[in-house]
């Protein structure tokens, strides 16, 4: 499930859409169809951190409306906390990104995921 983040406590279950992640990235093995491991480098976190790719395969995701849509190139980084759904890649794969001031959404054909800005407080 497409979430937002609440407090700093870890959540495995929920992706996160980042706008800031060059990958869709996640700790769970077992999200992935058709998964073998391949190792594939290393990704840099925003701390400077380095973790190892064990693979890359699609990862089918519940959208808010109950829908699934089916993310390419996910990179499974086991050392991660979170989950997190790149919308610059999202944007290659043919989504539209929205972006206003009182609201964001990603979409593509029926599929909408999005935000009334309202509810996003801003921490200095």
């Amino acid at each position: 499930m497409i979430g937002e983040v609440h407090d700093s406590v870890q959540d495995t279950q929920t992706w996160l859409l980042d706008s800031s992640a060059t990958f869709h990235v996640t700790p769970n093995i077992e999200w992935f169809s058709n998964y073998s491991a391949e190792a594939s480098g290393t990704v840099r976190l925003g701390n400077r951190q380095e973790c190892t790719i064990a693979g890359i395969k699609e990862v089918p995701i519940q959208i808010p409306n109950g829908n699934t849509i089916t993310v390419r190139q996910v990179r499974h980084v086991p050392a991660l906390k979170r989950s997190l759904v790149s919308i610059d890649m999202l944007v290659e794969d043919g989504y539209k990104k929205t972006l206003s001031e009182s609201s964001w959404m990603i979409s593509q054909g029926n599929m909408k995921i999005g935000m009334d800005t309202s509810m996003i407080t801003c921490i200095d």
